[in-house]
């Protein structure tokens, strides 16, 4: 796919809006949807379709 996003900033105020987006919770409801989706088919926390055609594979030995 070639994406990566690398957030750049020199403001103080986008750099703390950037930190911030770790500053959440999740409920218990919402941990037991994760885990269900961790145990299902794709297995993962994401889903990359295309993944096994890249020529870097991070998940090749596992296939």
């Amino acid at each position: 796919m070639g994406i990566v996003v690398i957030p750049k900033t020199t403001d103080p105020g986008r750099m703390k809006e950037n930190i911030d987006i770790f500053d959440f919770n999740i409920s218990k409801a919402e941990v037991n949807l994760l885990e269900a989706h961790e145990k299902s088919e794709n297995g993962r926390l994401f889903w990359w379709p295309n993944v096994a055609e890249h020529p870097e594979d991070p998940f090749a030995s596992e296939r």
